[in-house]
C-alpha cells in the first residue's frame, strides 16, 4: 500500500472516530517516518509541517470545490492541495465503497457527506473517471444513507418510512359498495367457522410449537430451535460421526504448554452446500451462490475472548487490545489486525502441537449456515433477541429492534445445530481469505502474509444493519486494519485419515 493510501485509511479512520487525536497523530508522524527511511513508497507531493505532520487544508478545499460545483461553476482544486488518487475506480465504484463503509458503520453522517462531496469534486475535475454522470444530491435534500444493500421502501430512520406506511387513496371508479363488502365479511366468516370445525376433528400430529424465547445471559446453553436446515439431533449425529472417525470428540479443547487450555471447539462434519445468496434474499452482486465441498474441520464456539487473547499477549510481551471502555474477560475480543489473528494462531498451533489458523471465507459461512439456506440461521428475518446488531432498521418484514451500541459477552444468544454462538451480528470476523469479488476459488485458500489484497470479514457486528448479518455477507478490509467492530474465530485442521 502507498504512502497516500496508507494516509487516506488514516484520515477516514480519525473521522470516523476509530482513533483519538493522539493516536492519530502519532500514527502519522510514524508514517511520515516510514516515508522518509523508503519503508512506504512515495506517490505525489504533500506538504509537511516541521513536525512531521500533514499540513491538511483538503476539507476547506473540497468544500468550496462542491460549493461551486452546486452553483453551475468549474471548480479548479488548489495545485498544491493533495486529491485521492481514484486510481483505476470509476465514479461508480468509489462511490459504492464510500456508502459500504458508511453502512458497516466506519464513518458518520458527517464523513459520508463529506466523502461524496469530494467524490462529485473529483469527478468535475476530471480526477475521477465517469461511468456515466449521475446528478450531484440537491443542496437542500436531507442526507440519505445508503449501502451495500438496496431494499424497496425502506426506512431511513429507526421509524417505518411514510411510503411503508401512507394509506393508498383509491379513486371513485373503483370504490366498492358497501353491500359488497358486508356480504363478503359474512361469507369470510362462514369460511373460517368451516374450518375451525374441521380442524377440531382432526388428529393431533403430536408436534408442538417452540417460541424463540429471549436470550437469557448464559453461556453454555443447548442451540435454539429453528425452523429450516438440519434439526439439532441432526446435526448432533452428523458431528457425533464425524468426530468418532477422526478419533476426537465433538467438543473440545486442547491443552497449552503453559498448562492452560485453548478455545472451546466444535467438530463440523465435511459435506457440500451452497455457498451465496439465495434468490429469495436481496443479496449483493459479490454474493453469487455456488456450491462448494469441504472436509471436516474445528471451529472455534465463540469468537476469540479477551481472556483467551490475553493469555498469548502477555506469554509474547505484546499490549493488550482497547476494549473501548466495555469490558475484557468474556467479551470477543476486538481491534486485532488480520495479522495479529494470525499471530495468535500461530501461537495457538505451537502451544498444542496442532495446526490452528484462521477459517477460509467458505469454511466460516459453511459453519455459521449449519446446513441451512435462509438469510440467517434462524430464518428470513432475524431479531435483536437473536443477536447482536443495529436492529432499528428492518429488511422487509421484521419489527425494528435496538441497539445496543457495543459488543455483549459471548454466549448470550441463540447459537446454531453445530454449537456455534454469534456467528449473527457481536462482531466482524477475520477469515484467511483474500476478498474477490466473484470468489475464482479464493474463497477456498488462506491467503500468505505477504500477500497484500485485501482479507475477507464475515459475520456483521454489534454496529451493522440487518442485511450486513446475513450469512451469505462479505466485506473486505486491510490486513492491518484494527476495528472496534472486527474480531475472529479459529479453525483446527485435522490431518488426512
Amino acid at each position: 500500500m502507498s504512502f497516500k493510501e496508507r494516509l487516506e485509511e488514516l484520515k477516514a479512520a480519525h473521522k470516523a472516530g476509530l482513533m483519538d487525536e493522539n493516536a492519530f497523530q502519532n500514527a502519522k508522524q510514524k508514517l511520515f517516518n516510514e516515508l522518509k527511511t523508503g519503508v512506504v513508497e512515495s506517490d505525489g507531493e504533500w506538504a509537511e509541517t516541521p513536525d512531521g505532520s500533514v499540513d491538511d487544508r483538503e476539507g476547506e478545499v473540497v468544500q468550496d470545490s462542491f460549493e461551486s460545483l452546486l452553483s453551475g461553476q468549474s471548480p479548479v482544486p488548489d495545485a498544491g492541495s493533495p486529491v485521492t488518487d481514484a486510481g483505476d475506480m470509476n465514479f461508480k465504484g468509489r462511490l459504492e465503497q464510500i456508502k459500504v463503509a458508511h453502512r458497516m458503520g466506519l464513518m458518520d453522517e458527517a464523513t459520508f457527506q463529506k466523502a461524496k462531496q469530494r467524490l462529485f469534486t473529483e469527478l468535475k475535475t476530471g480526477v475521477v473517471k465517469p461511468d456515466a454522470v449521475p446528478k450531484p444530491p440537491p443542496a437542500s435534500a436531507p442526507p440519505r444513507k445508503s449501502g451495500p444493500i438496496r431494499s424497496s421502501a425502506k426506512p431511513v430512520s429507526g421509524r417505518p418510512s411514510k411510503r411503508a406506511t401512507t394509506r393508498v387513496r383509491q379513486s371513485p371508479g373503483r370504490r366498492t359498495q358497501p353491500v359488497v363488502w358486508a356480504l363478503l365479511g359474512i361469507l369470510l366468516v362462514g369460511v373460517c367457522i368451516v374450518g375451525l370445525v374441521y380442524l377440531g376433528r382432526r388428529p393431533s400430529s403430536g408436534k408442538t410449537v417452540i417460541p424463540v424465547a429471549i436470550p437469557e445471559p448464559a453461556r453454555q446453553r443447548a442451540p435454539a430451535p429453528q425452523a429450516m436446515g438440519l434439526t439439532d439431533g441432526e446435526a448432533q449425529g452428523l458431528q457425533r460421526s464425524a468426530a468418532s472417525r477422526l478419533g476426537v470428540t465433538v467438543t473440545l479443547q486442547d491443552s497449552l504448554k503453559d498448562g492452560g487450555l485453548g478455545p472451546q471447539m466444535e467438530v463440523i462434519p465435511a459435506g457440500k452446500f451452497m455457498m451465496g445468496a439465495n434468490a429469495e434474499e436481496d443479496g449483493k452482486p459479490d454474493e453469487k451462490a455456488h456450491r462448494v465441498a469441504l472436509k471436516a474441520f474445528a471451529i472455534s464456539r465463540y469468537p476469540i475472548q479477551f481472556h483467551e487473547y490475553e493469555r498469548f499477549a502477555n506469554d509474547q510481551g505484546l499490549p493488550a487490545p482497547n476494549d473501548q471502555g466495555w469490558g475484557r474477560g468474556q467479551r470477543p475480543v476486538i481491534n486485532v489486525s488480520w495479522l495479529e489473528a494470525e499471530r495468535y494462531a500461530a501461537w495457538l498451533s505451537d502451544q498444542t502441537g496442532l495446526r490452528y489458523r484462521l477459517p477460509t471465507e467458505a469454511q466460516w459461512e459453511y459453519a455459521a449456515r449449519a446446513g441451512t439456506t435462509t438469510a440467517f440461521y434462524f430464518g428470513s428475518e432475524l431479531s435483536t433477541e437473536q443477536a447482536n446488531f443495529d436492529g432499528r432498521r428492518t429488511l422487509s418484514r421484521g419489527m425494528p429492534g435496538q441497539f445496543r451500541g457495543q459488543t455483549f459477552p459471548v454466549g448470550q444468544f441463540p447459537g446454531n445445530a453445530w454449537g456455534l454462538f454469534d456467528v449473527h451480528g457481536n462482531v466482524w470476523e477475520w477469515t484467511c481469505s483474500v476478498y474477490l469479488a466473484d470468489y475464482a476459488g479464493e474463497e477456498q485458500r488462506c491467503a500468505a502474509q505477504s500477500d497484500g489484497r485485501s482479507r475477507v470479514v464475515r459475520g456483521g457486528g454489534w454496529s451493522s444493519e440487518r442485511a450486513d448479518v446475513r450469512s451469505a455477507a462479505r466485506f473486505s478490509l486491510n490486513a492491518e486494519q484494527q476495528l472496534s467492530v472486527v474480531g475472529f474465530r479459529v479453525v483446527r485442521e485435522f490431518p488426512p485419515r
